[in-house]
């Protein structure tokens, strides 16, 4: 519980006494994940789930990297890393299942910005790497999504997750608060990904160009 462990390399004894041979540990990785993916499928064909499982940049992280994306401490996902679509709803606490607690829902059965009056809202996805940094990228992301809407173009603005993670003073690689982030956007706003690109460090704020070609402030007035 709570604990990893790191295989750098696996030998095993070849055809002749004392001759091994070095097998890569990214092959044998990857057919570990398949057969998990594999398992969640049975589980989830035999549980009448809805949503879908697969391989995605998440599953694929070791562990610790997995922790890191979350300040250090890994909550249970529910199987959440291996989501590709479908229905997924957090078990109540009195449901333990895996994935979904599948009744009567009070939501709609399907509502997405990728596909509402025919056409995809959302801007592309972009990997926090092992920065816990996914406050700032939700943030972040749903602004762009809100500049498609406000200005009902796909504008597809890339806004600098950087800039939010070290000027902000909403968090850092450990977390931080999306609500804090908000204000940022609100107050100061943020330029292009070009004028302070991600690094996946804690990059001081004085990284920030200064000649940025746009920026995208909140309105917050009270209508």
């Amino acid at each position: 519980h709570n604990a990893s462990v790191a295989i750098d390399e696996i030998l095993y004894l070849f055809s002749q006494p004392g001759i091994y041979q070095a097998k890569g540990q990214t092959s044998a990785r990857h057919r570990q994940v398949g057969a998990k993916i594999a398992q969640i499928k049975r589980s989830l064909a035999r549980k009448g789930k809805h949503w879908i499982a697969g391989e995605t940049s998440i599953s694929s992280l070791s562990y610790s990297e997995k922790k890191a994306l979350f300040g250090g401490h890994l909550p249970n996902l529910y199987g959440f890393e291996y989501y590709t679509g479908g229905i997924f709803e957090i078990p109540s606490s009195g449901d333990q299942s895996q994935g979904e607690n599948f009744g009567a829902s009070p939501y709609v059965s399907e509502f997405t910005w990728q596909n509402r009056h025919g056409e995809n809202w959302v801007t592309s996805v972009k990997h926090q790497g092992s920065c816990g940094s996914c406050w700032a990228f939700a943030t972040t992301a749903a602004v762009e999504i809100l500049v498609n809407l406000y200005y009902n173009q796909h504008l597809n603005m890339d806004l600098s997750e950087q800039e939010v993670l070290s000027c902000s003073n909403g968090g850092n690689c450990q977390g931080g608060s999306p609500g804090t982030a908000l204000n940022y956007y609100i107050s100061t706003g943020v330029s292009e990904e070009e004028c302070f690109p991600y690094t996946r460090k804690d990059d001081p704020c004085g990284d920030k160009c200064g000649n940025h070609q746009e920026k995208i402030l909140i309105d917050h007035k009270e209508r």
